[in-house]
Protein backbone atom coordinates (compact mmCIF):
# COMPACT_ATOMS: atom_id res chain seq x y z
CA UNK A 1 0.00 0.00 0.00
CA UNK A 2 1.63 2.88 -0.72
CA UNK A 3 0.36 7.08 0.04
CA UNK A 4 1.14 9.99 -2.49
CA UNK A 5 1.16 13.44 -0.92
CA UNK A 6 1.65 16.85 -3.45
CA UNK A 7 2.52 20.05 -2.40
CA UNK A 8 2.77 22.21 -4.97
CA UNK A 9 5.37 25.50 -5.22
CA UNK A 10 5.32 27.50 -7.63
CA UNK A 11 7.23 25.31 -10.32
CA UNK A 12 8.26 22.71 -7.97
CA UNK A 13 5.87 20.33 -7.30
CA UNK A 14 7.37 17.63 -4.09
CA UNK A 15 6.07 14.08 -4.27
CA UNK A 16 6.55 12.17 -0.81
CA UNK A 17 5.75 8.78 -1.79
CA UNK A 18 5.45 6.60 1.72
CA UNK A 19 6.26 3.24 0.71
CA UNK A 20 7.23 2.24 4.67
CA UNK A 21 4.54 0.29 6.66
CA UNK A 22 4.96 -1.09 10.04
CA UNK A 23 2.49 -3.87 10.58
CA UNK A 24 -0.29 -2.14 12.74
CA UNK A 25 -2.97 -4.39 15.16
CA UNK A 26 -4.75 -7.25 14.18
CA UNK A 27 -7.95 -6.49 12.47
CA UNK A 28 -11.26 -8.80 12.75
CA UNK A 29 -10.93 -11.85 10.57
CA UNK A 30 -7.38 -12.26 10.91
CA UNK A 31 -6.09 -8.94 8.91
CA UNK A 32 -3.44 -6.56 9.59
CA UNK A 33 -3.77 -3.07 9.59
CA UNK A 34 -0.73 -1.31 7.86
CA UNK A 35 0.61 2.20 9.58
CA UNK A 36 2.79 4.69 8.59
CA UNK A 37 6.33 3.91 9.70
CA UNK A 38 7.07 7.48 12.11
CA UNK A 39 10.64 7.23 10.97
CA UNK A 40 9.08 7.84 7.20
CA UNK A 41 7.14 10.34 8.19
CA UNK A 42 9.54 12.48 9.87
CA UNK A 43 11.86 11.99 6.78
CA UNK A 44 8.68 13.48 4.45
CA UNK A 45 8.04 16.11 7.23
CA UNK A 46 12.00 16.85 6.72
CA UNK A 47 11.79 17.28 3.17
CA UNK A 48 8.99 19.53 3.04
CA UNK A 49 9.98 21.49 5.54
CA UNK A 50 13.17 22.57 3.23
CA UNK A 51 10.98 22.92 -0.09
CA UNK A 52 12.90 25.98 -0.64
CA UNK A 53 15.99 24.73 -0.99
CA UNK A 54 14.60 21.97 -3.64
CA UNK A 55 12.64 25.25 -5.65
CA UNK A 56 15.68 27.00 -5.62
CA UNK A 57 17.78 24.37 -7.59
CA UNK A 58 14.69 23.56 -10.13
CA UNK A 59 14.84 27.59 -11.03
CA UNK A 60 18.59 27.76 -11.18
CA UNK A 61 18.11 24.64 -13.39
CA UNK A 62 15.35 26.66 -15.75
CA UNK A 63 17.10 29.92 -15.65
CA UNK A 64 20.26 27.96 -17.39
CA UNK A 65 18.24 27.29 -20.07
CA UNK A 66 16.69 23.65 -19.09
CA UNK A 67 16.42 21.24 -22.13
CA UNK A 68 13.76 19.75 -20.16
CA UNK A 69 11.49 21.26 -18.00
CA UNK A 70 8.71 18.58 -16.25
CA UNK A 71 9.63 15.31 -14.91
CA UNK A 72 10.22 13.33 -11.54
CA UNK A 73 14.01 12.77 -10.64
CA UNK A 74 14.55 9.88 -7.36
CA UNK A 75 16.75 10.33 -4.72
CA UNK A 76 18.08 7.73 -2.30
CA UNK A 77 20.26 7.98 1.10
CA UNK A 78 20.69 6.57 4.05
CA UNK A 79 20.33 8.30 7.36
CA UNK A 80 22.66 7.64 10.68
CA UNK A 81 21.51 6.43 13.77
CA UNK A 82 22.23 10.47 14.61
CA UNK A 83 20.40 11.89 11.62
CA UNK A 84 22.87 12.31 9.35
CA UNK A 85 22.49 11.87 5.79
CA UNK A 86 24.98 9.71 3.61
CA UNK A 87 25.13 7.74 0.40
CA UNK A 88 23.02 10.27 -1.64
CA UNK A 89 22.80 9.80 -5.03
CA UNK A 90 19.87 9.85 -8.11
CA UNK A 91 18.35 6.63 -8.17
CA UNK A 92 16.96 7.94 -11.72
CA UNK A 93 15.98 11.36 -13.54
CA UNK A 94 14.56 12.96 -17.18
CA UNK A 95 16.69 16.01 -16.79
CA UNK A 96 19.54 14.86 -18.04
CA UNK A 97 20.17 15.78 -21.29
CA UNK A 98 22.81 14.47 -23.71
CA UNK A 99 25.98 16.90 -24.12
CA UNK A 100 25.20 18.90 -21.16
CA UNK A 101 26.41 19.18 -18.11
CA UNK A 102 23.90 18.16 -15.37
CA UNK A 103 23.16 20.56 -12.22
CA UNK A 104 20.11 20.17 -11.16
CA UNK A 105 20.71 16.34 -9.90
CA UNK A 106 23.77 17.61 -7.96
CA UNK A 107 22.04 20.39 -6.20
CA UNK A 108 19.25 17.96 -5.14
CA UNK A 109 21.69 15.55 -3.47
CA UNK A 110 23.55 18.83 -2.13
CA UNK A 111 20.86 19.92 -0.51
CA UNK A 112 19.57 16.02 1.10
CA UNK A 113 23.09 15.92 2.23
CA UNK A 114 23.02 19.13 4.15
CA UNK A 115 19.89 18.20 5.49
CA UNK A 116 19.21 17.10 9.64
CA UNK A 117 16.81 14.28 10.02
CA UNK A 118 15.23 13.06 12.95
CA UNK A 119 17.88 10.71 15.25
CA UNK A 120 16.59 7.05 14.10
CA UNK A 121 16.88 4.96 17.05
CA UNK A 122 18.55 2.26 15.03
CA UNK A 123 21.96 0.88 15.82
CA UNK A 124 22.26 0.85 11.73
CA UNK A 125 21.73 3.69 8.66
CA UNK A 126 18.25 3.67 7.71
CA UNK A 127 17.81 3.50 3.68
CA UNK A 128 14.74 6.06 2.22
CA UNK A 129 14.28 7.68 -1.02
CA UNK A 130 11.93 10.31 -2.08
CA UNK A 131 10.88 11.35 -5.51
CA UNK A 132 10.36 15.52 -6.15
CA UNK A 133 8.64 16.21 -9.53
CA UNK A 134 9.31 18.95 -11.29
CA UNK A 135 6.87 21.00 -13.37
CA UNK A 136 7.34 24.25 -15.33
CA UNK A 137 3.66 25.37 -14.87
CA UNK A 138 4.16 28.54 -16.19
CA UNK A 139 5.42 26.69 -19.65
CA UNK A 140 1.91 24.81 -18.41
CA UNK A 141 -0.07 28.09 -18.13
CA UNK A 142 0.79 29.48 -21.64
CA UNK A 143 -0.05 26.64 -23.57
CA UNK A 144 -3.73 26.75 -24.78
Amino acid sequence: MQRLTALVIGTLILLSEQVTFAAGPDLPGGRRSAQPDPLTQAVKHTILKAADRFQRCYLDYLTDGAPIKDGELTVDWQITPKGKPVKAEVVSSPFFAAGTTPTLEPCIVKQITALEFHPTGKPENYYTFHKFRFKDVQQTAAAP
